[in-house]
Formats: C-alpha cells, sequence, structure tokens
C-alpha cells in the first residue's frame, strides 16, 4: 500500500527538517513526530476496522514496545518526585512521542518489504547526509587554500551538529557492508565501498568525533570475525572483505601519516588522559548521575530532572550559566531519573535483541547460510549502544528514529517467522487502544507545537541575553509564554530571562515578581538571586541588593555576572575591604576565572580609593595583574599605583610626544615621553617611545638607558628595544655590542633586524 510507504518515508525523513526558527532542533523534530504519529494512528484505525487486516481483531505487541510502554509507564510515576514537574511534563512529551513512533513504525512496516524498506531509505539518508556535509566542505577547502577548520559546525550537515552526523553515518554504516557482501555486482561493490570510505574520512579527518571513530573500528573488526568464522558456501564471500576494510584501513593510515592536525587516533587516545576536558567533564557528569541515583534508587528523582539537580554539584566548575544538559550517558541518567526500574525497562529492549543474536536458536538457524541483514543490523545497535555511553542520543528524535526503524525490522522480517527466539505477545481490542492514542496523539501535538513555539522565543530571549542586545520590544515580551515549558533549554527560567529583558529596557514593573517565580522553578541556578539584587540596586535599596547579590556570589563566586553586582553594591558603601576579600575569594580557588573579573575589581577600586592605599589591596596580586592584556585594567592599575592625576597627565604626555615625533620634532617628543616615564613608570611603551626619539637626536646614553629599562621590565621581549640599542651602540662605535644586541632583537621576533646583522656582525 502507498500511505504506509510515504508515512514511513515522513518518519524516516524527520532528521531533514530545519530548525524553523526554533532555539533546539530537537523541539522542531518532536512536534513534526507528533503529527506523523497521529496521521498513522489514524490510518492503522481505517484500516484494522475497514480492511480488517487483522481479523482477530487482536494487536500482538513485541517484547520492545511492551518494555517501552513499561518504561513510558514508570516516567509518568518519577514526576512525583520531580523538582519541576513542567519541566518533566516536557521530556514526557518526548517519550511518549517516542513511543507511539515505535509502536506506529512496527505496525506500518508489517505492510511493506520491511527489509528493502530499511535498505533503500537507509542508503538514500546516506547519501542525502554525505552531499549535505561534503558540498560545505569542499566549497571552503577550495576557496581557502585548504585552510578549513576541523570540527566547524559549517561540516554538521542535515543534524546541525558534528557528533550527531558521525554517529547516524556510523550507524548505517553497516547497511553498506551488508550490500558489499550480500552483491555480486562489481560496479556495485565499488559505490558502496565508496561511501564507506567518504563516511570514514569525513569523520577520521574533518569531524573527528571520537566515539564515532572508535565505533567504525569496533564493528569493522567484527565484521572480520563475522566473515573468518562463517562457514558459508559463498566462495568469494571473503574476498568482498576487501572492499569494507581497505577503504577504513586506507583512511587511518592516511590519518596517521599525513602532517593533518587531524590525527584522529591520537585524539582517540586522549580520552584517556585526565587533562582531557571532555574526558574530565563527563566523569563529573556520570559521577553525579549515580549520586542522584543513590538518593532514590526505585524509581528515581522524576523524568527530565538531571539537568536542574546536576546544577548543585557542578556549580564549582561553573563561570557562567553552562549547565550539565545531560549525563553524556544515557543509561546512567535514566538512572538518576527513574531509578532501576525505568534503567531495566529501558535497557532491556537493547538486551534482548543481543540475546536473540547470540542465541544458540540464531546460529542454528543461519549456519552456513548466506549473510542475513539481521546480523548487520546488530551491529547498528551496538554502535547505538556505544553512543549512549557517551553522549545522549535518546534526546535527539533523529537518532531515536532510526533506531526505531531498525528493531521494528528486526522485530517485522526476522522475529515474525517463528525461527528465531519469540517475543512476549500482548493482545487487547485494538479500536479502543487505538481510540485512545489518538486522544493522546491529540493532546501530545498541542503539546509539542508549545515546546516549538517556546524554543522560537528562547532562540529570541537567549540571544538577547547573550548579547545584551535589545533586540526585542515590550510587545513581543508581552506575547511570550513562560508556564510551559517554565525553563530555557539552558535551565534558566523564562521568567528570568523576560525580566532580564525588563530591566534593560528600564521597566522595572513586574521585574521583582517575575525574578523570584523563576527561582523557584530553577532553585540551584542564582541567576535569579543576583538580577533581584541588580534590580534593588537600581531602585536604591543598597541593603536589599547586597542581600541578594551575596547570596547568588556565595553560590557561584566564579561568575563574572555575581562578581559584578556584588561588587556594585559594596562599591555604593566604599567598602574596599570586601571588595577585595570578595576578588581573592575567585583569584585563590579558581585557576581559570574570566579576566574580566580583573576588570570589575581594578575599576571598583579605582573609583574609591586613592594611591596611598592601593599598596594593602595590590601587593598581593599584582604581578599577575600586570599581565592582564585589557587595556581598561591596566588603566585602573595605573591609577590605583599612581594616582588618578598621575596616570592622566602621563597619558596625555604620551599622545603630546607621538605628535612631536611624527613632525619630526625629536627633541621635544623625548622630553615629552620622559616625563610620560616618570609619572607612570608601569608603561614600558613611554619608555621605549623614550628611548627611540633620544636616538634621533644622537643623545646615545638616554637611548641605551631608557631601553635597557624596557628589556628588564618585560616579561615578554619584543625585541625592539634590542634594535634601538644596537643603533645606539653602531653609532657609538661599539660594534660588538651592535652585533650582539641585533641578534636578541631578531630572535626575539623583530623582523626588522634580520638585514642589518650582517652589516653589524662582520
Amino acid at each position: 500500500m502507498r500511505v504506509p510507504l510515504v508515512l514511513l518515508i515522513l518518519f524516516s525523513f524527520v532528521g531533514l527538517i530545519p530548525n524553523l526558527g526554533a532555539a533546539d532542533k530537537s523541539e522542531t523534530q518532536i512536534f513534526y513526530l507528533s503529527i506523523i504519529n497521529f496521521l498513522a494512528l489514524v490510518f492503522l484505525l481505517v484500516t484494522k476496522e475497514v480492511k480488517q487486516f487483522n481479523k482477530d481483531k487482536r494487536f500482538k505487541l513485541p517484547f520492545h514496545i511492551i518494555a517501552f510502554a513499561t518504561f513510558t509507564l514508570i516516567s509518568i510515576v518519577s514526576i512525583i518526585f520531580s523538582i519541576n514537574k513542567v519541566e518533566s511534563f516536557r521530556i514526557l512529551t518526548f517519550v511518549i512521542i517516542y513511543f507511539l513512533s515505535i509502536f506506529n513504525i512496527h505496525e506500518l512496516l508489517k505492510h511493506v518489504d520491511a527489509k528493502k524498506y530499511l535498505i533503500n531509505i537507509f542508503l538514500s539518508l546516506i547519501i542525502i547526509e554525505l552531499f549535505a556535509v561534503y558540498s560545505q566542505y569542499l566549497f571552503d577547502y577550495f576557496n581557502s587554500g585548504s585552510n578549513v577548520i576541523l570540527r566547524s559546525q559549517r561540516y554538521s550537515g542535515i543534524t546541525g551538529n558534528v557528533n550527531i552526523t558521525s554517529f547516524i553515518l556510523v550507524f548505517k554504516m553497516p547497511i553498506l557492508f551488508y550490500l558489499i557482501l550480500k552483491s555480486n555486482k562489481t560496479y556495485k561493490n565499488i559505490f558502496y565501498s565508496i561511501l564507506i570510505l567518504l563516511i570514514t574520512f569525513l569523520i577520521f579527518e574533518v569531524l573527528i568525533t571520537r566515539g564515532a571513530i572508535l565505533s567504525i573500528l569496533l564493528i569493522s573488526l567484527i565484521i572480520l570475525l563475522y566473515v573468518i568464522y562463517n562457514k558459508t558456501q559463498i566462495s568469494s564471500f571473503k574476498l568482498k572483505l576487501i572492499y569494507i576494510l581497505l577503504p577504513i584501513m586506507f583512511v587511518t593510515f592516511f590519518n596517521k601519516v599525513s602532517d593533518s592536525s587531524s590525527n584522529a587516533i591520537e585524539r582517540v587516545a586522549s580520552i584517556t588522559e585526565s587533562t582531557d576536558r571532555s574526558t574530565f567533564e563527563r566523569k563529573i557528569f556520570w559521577g553525579i548521575g549515580l549520586k542522584e541515583f543513590s538518593k532514590r534508587p526505585l524509581i528515581g528523582n522524576g523524568i527530565g530532572s538531571y539537568k536542574l539537580n546536576s546544577i548543585k554539584s557542578y556549580l564549582p566548575y561553573m563561570n557562567q550559566y553552562i549547565v550539565p544538559y545531560h549525563a553524556h550517558n544515557d543509561y546512567i541518567e535514566i538512572l538518576a531519573e527513574t531509578g532501576i526500574l525505568g534503567f531495566i525497562s529501558y535497557f532491556s529492549i537493547f538486551l534482548f535483541f543481543l540475546y536473540v543474536l547470540v542465541s544458540k536458536k540464531t546460529y542454528s538457524t543461519y549456519r552456513n547460510k548466506p549473510p542475513k541483514l539481521f546480523f548487520f543490523l546488530a551491529l547498528s545497535i551496538i554502535v547505538f549502544i556505544g553512543d549512549s555511553l557517551i553522549n545522549f542520543p535518546f534526546s535527539r528524535p533523529v537518532q531515536f528514529i532510526y533506531l526505531a526503524l531498525v528493531i521494528n525490522t528486526i522485530s517485522v522480517f526476522y522475529l515474525a517467522d517463528n525461527t528465531l527466539p519469540q517475543t512476549i505477545k500482548f493482545k487487547n481490542k485494538p479500536k479502543i487502544t487505538l481510540l485512545f492514542l489518538i486522544l493522546i496523539s491529540s493532546g501530545l501535538i498541542l503539546s509539542s507545537k508549545r515546546l516549538y513555539s517556546s524554543s522560537k522565543d528562547q532562540y529570541l530571549l537567549l540571544g538577547s541575553f547573550n548579547s545584551s542586545s535589545l533586540n526585542i520590544s515590550l510587545d513581543q515580551l508581552e506575547e511570550f509564554g513562560m508556564d510551559y515549558p517554565n525553563i530555557a533549554a539552558t535551565t534558566i527560567p523564562l521568567k528570568t530571562l523576560k525580566a532580564i529583558s525588563y530591566l534593560k529596557k528600564g521597566k522595572l514593573d513586574s521585574v521583582q515578581t517575575l525574578l523570584h517565580k523563576g527561582q523557584n522553578e530553577n532553585p540551584f541556578l542564582p541567576i535569579s538571586q543576583t538580577y533581584l539584587g541588580y534590580y534593588h540596586y537600581l531602585k536604591g535599596d543598597i541593603d536589599s541588593s547586597l542581600f541578594y547579590s551575596k547570596i547568588a556570589f556565595d553560590k557561584q563566586p566564579n561568575n563574572p555576572v555575581h562578581f559584578a553586582h556584588y561588587i556594585v553594591g559594596l562599591n555604593s558603601l566604599k567598602d574596599s575591604l570586601k571588595i577585595d576579600s570578595a576578588y581573592h575569594k575567585i583569584v585563590d580557588n579558581f585557576k581559570n576565572y574570566d579576566p574580566i573579573i580583573d576588570k570589575i575589581y581594578t575599576t571598583a577600586l579605582a573609583g574609591i580609593i586613592d594611591k596611598d592605599e592601593e599598596n594593602n589591596f595590590l601587593s598581593k596580586v599584582e604581578e599577575r595583574l600586570f599581565e592582564n592584556h585589557d587595556p581598561q585594567t591596566k588603566a585602573n592599575i595605573y591609577i590605583l599605583k599612581l594616582g588618578f592625576k598621575n596616570a592622566r597627565i602621563a597619558d596625555s604626555l604620551n599622545k603630546e610626544g607621538n605628535k612631536f615625533f611624527q613632525n619630526k620634532q625629536y627633541d621635544l617628543a623625548a622630553r615629552s615621553f620622559s616625563e610620560a616615564a616618570e609619572l607612570n613608570p608601569l608603561e614600558l611603551p613611554y619608555h621605549e617611545n623614550a628611548a627611540n626619539a633620544y636616538l634621533q637626536i644622537s643623545e646615545l646614553d638616554k637611548a641605551i638607558e631608557y631601553a635597557d629599562y624596557v628589556i628588564k621590565n618585560s616579561k615578554k621581549q619584543s625585541g625592539k628595544s634590542n634594535y634601538i640599542k644596537a643603533l645606539a651602540y653602531y653609532e657609538k662605535g661599539d660594534f660588538f655590542n651592535a652585533c650582539e644586541q641585533i641578534k636578541l632583537s631578531y630572535e626575539n621576533g623583530f623582523n626588522s633586524s634580520r638585514a642589518l646583522i650582517s652589516a653589524f656582525c662582520r
């Protein structure tokens, strides 16, 4: 029938759906799936009752559908313990839509040739996905002189994410293995082999996704062992292995010996290094998940709760509002959210299909027979399991639908003929069941439509928040829904984002109420409290400002926003001691803090203390502060060290000296530069400018003196002062020292020195 085929194609093409203005593509995809599920259920209702395909009027549901239905029910029960039930209902929308998708794809595959459909659709998707990436990559490669940025999101293809693209390609690679071993046409095998080459090259050389690289190597090893130990009677079977392994071996060898910075083997090896940031973070995320699981091991802490509960443990590692959205291990996350019951019901799906693969009955059934697609689809399941160990494919509709296609094809094509171990079957009246599911599906359309609309609003809200722009009108803000969902993908409460937008526009009327509500919806992220502090500061209530901003600062000190809001209140009271204490709480405990902290600190102190007090505050951190390259930070340090008046006069004298120098009034320039250097000895360019000016009027000793000052006090030499010294020594007739200085100048990176080496060093 045409209708089931069309519906299956619509399911399969979920990955081709664009964002359509949403902040998160998964929200668009889940809304799309809710519509396709509704259409599929209506078709099944008509088919079952009018066409009477199932004459006994009973559904026979396989084990994996019953298992996922059980997982769905456990997820519903777990909401009782959720810290944010609205967010749990959001994730539950995904779970139920996944269940309906598995159910519908299973029933639709009964009306088509499931095996033929899966092969054709996966082959088509591989070609589409490769074209989407390579078209952009080759365009950049030839238009940039081969200087492309590896792992760039520009090469993420239809998914918008390089990791997802890598894994969905590897997930479908076993289909190519099967086609090669099955086909006797050389031209077809060459074509399939080229596709394997393109996938492998893309993942090893461009996307460089470590988990995907390991998956390719693993399934290659399995297929090698499969061929070696297979007792097939097809004589050419083992010879076809070259079409599979040669492209993979070639890319691996090329990657190893080439000068490319994409050395995939080294990147894979870095997984075990303690210094690797992604590995370090994953260990933290896994530890947090297991800790949350231990609190309520039976039923979990509520579906969708990990991203919120994890903030408490992850705050010491955060300097912005980037939280662990996922545990980067679906099984640990499911354990934390739905407990051991949810984990068993979900993971049993994979265990069942792997059991079928290795069972004695399977082996005896297919021994001495040509390769069956079943074995190769099992490789796809293994890839998905591996991806789930280090990522979160459960949260990505495109990956879950591909999994649903695979497991349902195995169920319909291989398990229905009674030759393999049987699934548990479940019977009930189809009409009532379908009507009930259609009713649920209608509600899911409304829910997922709201999630999609909110995601579009979040795109604007988060864009405004991150860029500090004011591109959202008050009318737009009023229209944004804040109740479902009530937190953004970043876990920032939507009411808080709305309040921040109001603050930027100077509209303070409802800000306080929104921030308090936002705090209730995510009590672990201190963003609402820090902006409550800023709100009270704008209202002139310094006591309340300090109360809220200090709470936020104490919870997450290594956050520039929290530090700034707290310092603003302390600055109003001219409390330099607490400002200094807050600053040291950050620099003494966080190695990789944001340099803007220095700027906030020095700006605050420069406004409330004079140079006679500075030693009490700068002595411990003076050396490190001078390494900050921010001009404003340095200007504030000069004010603290020299006093505002001296710093300002020195800057004016330097500007004056530059004008004299440009007009070739070198004597006046030398005087201005030397006076600037005397007033501000911390600014080394003043001394270097003075040295250059004195060189022009042949006051060589002074030129050498000022150049020496720069050389002795510079942590990073530029070579320019050595160059000035070399010219001064040469003019004095001291050729030995001139030669030494010109060599040092060149060694320190001053390229103009190179032409003079032969002249000075004869």
